[in-house]
């Protein structure tokens, strides 16, 4: 969305390391250097203290986008339909991370859903965060797809579906979701902690 909607930003055609993409791409002609990696929430404060060293004028700047942990551990990706993607031990350190790095002035936390349900405020607050401008509206991103953009992180590019967000409670994957409930006994109350759910009665399916 970034890379579609702002042309001064210096991005990548996939995912590269926040830290070694700074070493060896600023300061260039942009004034936006952009990655994104999903374990880079490990590097955050390492990221930081580079950017710090290279003076005042240039700042780093975090965006941290959380999704229903349900949805998360039940995901599939491209490159191995035939298993989940994230294992319960790798969200545990990730949800870690995001609750230590969530505290800090320089990071904005994006919720998944409303990317999905409004994509608008969160063109704002991450203009608000970084101060660029903007020439493309994010919700435009899929149809100005870059074509070196290597769209297999993503399981390919699509306009955006709000059914994606019930799509962790498919009968595929109730085998999964009990297997989740009994290694994550702290499931129940992460879900209610981040907002997705009031109670736990959701668990009476699964039961």
């Amino acid at each position: 969305m970034v890379q579609t909607a702002v042309p001064e930003a210096r991005c990548f055609g996939r995912e590269r390391w926040g830290l070694g993409a700074a070493q060896r791409h600023w300061p260039g002609r942009h004034p936006y250097l952009i990655t994104k990696r999903p374990d880079d929430i490990f590097w955050i404060d390492e990221i930081r203290e580079f950017y710090a060293t290279l003076g005042t004028r240039t700042q780093s700047r975090f965006v941290i986008c959380v999704r229903d942990p349900r949805a998360v551990l039940t995901s599939r990706h491209e490159l191995n339909k035939s298993d989940y993607w994230v294992s319960v031990d790798r969200w545990r350190a990730t949800y870690d991370h995001y609750r230590y790095a969530s505290r800090f002035s320089d990071v904005c936390v994006i919720d998944f859903r409303d990317l999905i349900i409004d994509i608008a405020l969160v063109q704002r607050r991450m203009t608000q965060l970084v101060g660029w401008t903007v020439s493309a509206n994010f919700e435009d991103f899929y149809t100005r797809v870059p074509e070196d953009f290597d769209t297999t992180a993503l399981n390919g590019v699509r306009s955006l579906d709000a059914r994606v967000l019930e799509r962790w409670g498919r009968s595929e994957h109730k085998e999964r979701m009990r297997y989740l409930l009994r290694e994550m006994p702290e499931l129940p109350a992460r879900v209610i902690e981040m907002g997705y759910e009031a109670d736990d009665s959701w668990t009476d399916a699964y039961r």
